[in-house]
C-alpha cells in the first residue's frame, strides 16, 4: 500500500518550480539594478599635461594606503552632490572620495581643511 501523504500533486510541484525560478529571477533583477561604480579617473576633457600630472602624482580611485584617502586630504574638496567626484586643490578634474595620490597630505585632527 503506497504512502499517499507522500505524493505531491504535478499541479503543486509545478507550482512549486515556478515559484522557485521566479525567485531566481527577481535577484537577478535586483542585482542588475545595482548602481555603478563611481569612477573618476580616465575621464576626457582633461589636457595631456593634467593627465601627465595625476599619472606622475600615482592617482588612484581607490587607495591602497590604509586610512588615507581623498576625504581625509587637506587638498580634497568634496563634491556637491553625495555620489560624485570632488576635486582637488592641485590635480585637476575629478578625484574619487575614496582614492589616493602621492601628495596626500592628512587633515590635522577633527578634520577641519588648513
Amino acid at each position: 500500500m503506497k504512502d499517499d501523504a507522500k505524493i505531491i500533486p504535478r499541479r503543486a510541484l509545478l507550482g512549486r518550480v515556478a515559484a522557485a525560478l521566479g525567485s531566481v529571477g527577481a535577484l537577478g533583477a535586483l542585482a542588475a539594478c545595482k548602481k555603478a561604480p563611481l569612477v573618476c579617473e580616465g575621464l576626457p576633457g582633461l589636457t595631456a599635461e593634467e593627465l601627465q600630472l595625476r599619472k606622475t602624482l600615482q592617482y588612484a580611485d581607490a587607495s591602497q594606503q590604509p586610512g588615507k584617502t581623498c576625504t581625509t586630504c587637506t587638498l580634497f574638496v568634496p563634491p556637491k552632490q553625495p555620489d560624485s567626484c570632488g576635486t582637488c586643490k592641485i590635480i585637476h578634474g575629478p578625484v574619487h572620495p575614496n582614492g589616493w595620490c602621492k601628495i596626500f597630505v592628512l587633515k590635522p585632527e577633527g578634520g577641519a581643511p588648513t
